[in-house]
């Protein structure tokens, strides 16, 4: 849903730079996308908040949303400030379609990696973490509470 709205801004902004300056009212034409894009992005980063912030601090995910929403509109007016409308939109186009990118390769990394683990029950450097969540056979050295006891 993210890539979606993210592609519907980029085809939107585009448009935008491409409009002639003597035909504002073909902005009408393309700002339905405007709607699809609010409507996609807002949703999704919400759901990707909710689900990668820890259980407990689901408002304190929202709240720091909203603050990286806040800053990326500061970025843009400061940008906007140095650069032709026309410009800036594809400048704006370009940003979005390389983070829209580094997302789904980082979605597609992070769901489409196997966990591997060795023969002998060790795990290379990188997966360490997930074969302790991961095992389910106990170990033969003692425990940091079977030691204390």
């Amino acid at each position: 849903m993210f890539q979606a709205g993210c592609a519907a801004y980029v085809i939107r902004v585009l448009v935008y730079s491409l409009i002639p300056q003597d035909h504002p009212y073909w902005t009408l034409a393309v700002e339905p996308l405007h709607g699809v894009t609010i409507g996609f992005v807002l949703t999704a980063s919400v759901a990707f908040a909710a689900e990668w912030v820890p259980k407990g601090y689901e408002a304190s995910g929202q709240g720091f949303l909203s603050m990286i929403r806040g800053l990326g509109q500061f970025v843009g007016l400061c940008i906007g400030a140095f650069l032709d409308g026309r410009i800036l939109y594809r400048v704006l186009a370009v940003v979005v379609s390389v983070g829209s990118v580094m997302l789904a390769i980082g979605e597609h990394i992070t769901t489409n990696t196997p966990i591997v683990i060795e023969e002998d029950g060790s795990a290379p450097v990188n997966e360490q973490k997930n074969k302790q969540e991961l095992q389910l056979v106990p170990s033969d050295e003692p425990s940091d509470i079977q030691a204390r006891e």
